[in-house]
């Protein structure tokens, strides 16, 4: 017999008329894959010397993250297994820092500690234009028609304080598309937060790069057409105005080809 840590059994045995419990009493084997572990087991369990046998079984695990508030995350997880089956899904990848979702929503705080992290400094899961972050201040330095868009950008122009909150950026479009809502944190967070870092929620991917687009009260294809000339691997947006449109998947459509 060799070792083969795929399949393994314990048999107990009585070595010398011993009573008294102890390890010395347990030997631990295992079999090759070819061989028929039953057979190996009743051979051993019909030896004078041995008191028993049993099958020792190999747990599987998955990796389930540590976030203080992973057991509030339902949707990845639940008894019914009426879920996304999140924990085998990251068994296999738990997702690529290369990959940037644009997140065309109400903005994205960036500084929130599930999403920016708190190393100073850093960016956590957030996008960075890093051509504009190294650049000059003031210049467009990546040539996309945008200055300083080093995080983002906000579309947000309306001509008057209509519908929004108090003290809500709505005048002029910026480089800042910070969230006044909480709508498009969320989604933020939804799709990768910061995860198996023992706080907050549990990423859909725990690395991944997310770009926020703030376009509230604007025409959604705003932030699509930004995205265009932009180069990224991935590109998503959820739209929640209740109707598909062509108009907004086109540029995605091209973008990816």
């Amino acid at each position: 017999m060799w070792w083969d840590s795929s399949r393994s059994f314990e048999v107990s045995r009585d070595p010398g008329g011993h009573t008294r419990c102890g390890f010395h009493r347990i030997l631990r084997r295992a079999i090759g894959g070819d061989l028929n572990l039953d057979e190996i087991m009743a051979r051993f369990a019909g030896l004078p010397e041995v008191a028993s046998v049993s099958p020792v079984p190999i747990v599987p695990l998955c990796s389930v993250p540590d976030d203080s508030l992973w057991s509030d995350t339902y949707y990845y997880y639940q008894p019914s297994r009426l879920d996304l089956h999140a924990p085998e899904a990251w068994d296999l990848t738990v997702g690529d820092t290369s990959i940037v979702v644009a997140v065309l929503d109400t903005g994205v705080v960036p500084y929130h500690p599930d999403l920016g992290g708190t190393t100073l400094g850093g960016r956590g899961q957030m996008w960075a234009n890093w051509a504009e972050a190294s650049g000059v201040p003031g210049v467009d330095d990546d040539g996309n028609g945008y200055i300083d868009d080093v995080g983002g950008w906000d579309f947000v122009d309306l001509p008057g304080a209509y519908y929004v909150t108090p003290g809500e950026d709505w005048r002029d479009e910026d480089n800042d598309p910070n969230d006044f809502s909480g709508h498009g944190t969320e989604v933020a967070g939804v799709i990768g937060a910061l995860s198996d870092n023992g706080t907050g929620i549990t990423g859909t991917a725990w690395k991944v790069r997310m770009m926020p687009l703030r376009v509230g009260y604007q025409s959604a294809t705003s932030g699509v057409w930004w995205i265009f000339p932009t180069p990224l691997r991935r590109s998503g947006m959820q739209p929640g105005w209740g109707h598909p449109s062509s108009t907004c998947r086109f540029p995605l459509s091209k973008r990816r080809s």
